[in-house]
């Protein structure tokens, strides 16, 4: 199911940003590049348990596979962010992002 992962646009909301300027952002801070329609992170990101792949049937004969992040790899955004100078608009963070506080 899509319950272990987080949608990009989800997070995005959280900053009050479109899923489209989002992953953008994290384009250029050299977190994910993109491949035909597919965001993929770079190798430096590869393998810390930051993201699930998904695939999923959108018709009969066509399968999408869809990057979600993983509680820890929301947590990796969220801190990169921080240090950049972003941080979510629109929640109450220590609310909705357990763990990172501590």
């Amino acid at each position: 199911s899509l319950d272990d992962g987080i949608k990009t646009s989800v997070i995005a909301q959280n900053y009050s940003m479109s899923a489209v300027k989002f992953n953008r952002l994290l384009h250029n801070l050299g977190v994910q590049y993109k491949v035909g329609k597919n965001w993929l992170l770079y190798k430096k990101y590869q393998n810390h348990g930051y993201i699930i792949q998904r695939e999923f049937n959108y018709t009969e004969d066509k399968i999408a596979t869809t990057m979600l992040w993983t509680p820890k790899g929301k947590k990796f955004i969220y801190n990169l962010l921080k240090d950049n100078g972003i941080v979510p608009e629109n929640e109450d963070v220590s609310d909705k992002l357990p763990g990172i506080l501590d």
